[in-house]
């Protein structure tokens, strides 16, 4: 029971810092252009980039191969393992 209270409450937390990271970069950057006197991009900018781009359609050639379907795949994947 004590093994699985602690793989759950580290699900957690690496959720919590996924879900985090955008709106911190967002803080950073609104700070920054607030010292500049500038108006700057909303907290939630990043978080509406990443929807954007999470809704685009791949785009592959007919002619690409199983190598070039695979590929950003397998990166994932061995980024993930390391």
């Amino acid at each position: 029971m004590n093994i699985l209270l602690s793989v759950v409450t580290q699900v957690l937390h690496a959720a919590l810092a996924l879900l985090a990271a955008p709106l911190l970069s967002g803080l950073v950057g609104a700070l920054s252009h607030w010292l500049a006197g500038r108006d700057g991009p909303p907290v939630a900018q990043a978080w509406h980039d990443l929807i954007r781009l999470f809704r685009k359609q791949i785009v592959r050639p007919e002619s690409a191969s199983a190598v070039a379907r695979l590929a950003p795949l397998l990166s994932v994947v061995v980024a993930a393992l390391c």
